[in-house]
């Protein structure tokens, strides 16, 4: 990104017209997106006439695929064109270019790239603090058990088991139907007291 960084300060005080790059597709994320907000933002501002956010890659010399954004951007503002791979060839084709099929949309590009509304200048709503978090996260499924690996182990006969484990529910869980997910909850818990 510091090649990025320079040739859109090159391009937004005149010293050329336009500029184009190949990156990441990471470009897009939030921490390392914050350097083309920055410059579609500040003053003198510019714009990307063209992107392409996720496109596959991959190198005949050494056969590494990776995932590549293309981008370019000239000092005004400008509409740009926003294409998007919507269909790739499996790696066994005779071309070196895996997408088969692409779309093109024609608006105001974001630091995201996408066109539309801009999700990325959204703030948090003052109204809404303290109002809910984002729970509990098991951040993998190691802790989390099936109905059925519930019932063996004796959810629902065993005192000491129902205190460690609880269901798991998300939105989706209300919504529509159940996983039958449990948690194992032993935060707390010193080991030789635990008996599960």
């Amino acid at each position: 990104m510091w090649w990025w960084n320079h040739s859109a300060d090159l391009t937004r005080n005149g010293s050329v017209k336009r500029f184009g790059m190949i990156t990441t597709n990471t470009i897009k994320q939030t921490f390392v997106r914050r350097v083309v907000e920055e410059k579609l933002k500040s003053q003198p501002s510019i714009s990307l006439i063209f992107a392409i956010p996720d496109h596959p890659w991959v190198d005949s010399t050494d056969g590494a695929a990776v995932r590549i954004a293309m981008t370019a951007g000239q000092h005004d503002k400008s509409l740009g064109k926003l294409m998007s791979v919507i269909q790739e060839f499996s790696d066994s084709n005779e071309t070196e270019d895996l997408v088969s099929h692409t779309i093109t949309e024609i608006g105001a590009i974001n630091s995201d790239l996408s066109i539309g509304t801009d999700l990325t200048s959204t703030k948090s709503l003052n109204s809404n603090k303290y109002l809910c978090s984002v729970g509990m996260k098991t951040i993998g499924s190691a802790f989390q058990v099936s109905r059925d690996n519930a019932i063996e182990l004796g959810l629902g006969k065993d005192e000491n088991l129902n205190n460690y484990l609880h269901p798991d529910l998300n939105g989706r869980d209300f919504v529509q139907s159940s996983r039958g997910i449990y948690v194992r909850d032993i935060f707390g818990v010193a080991l030789d007291k635990l008996k599960l």
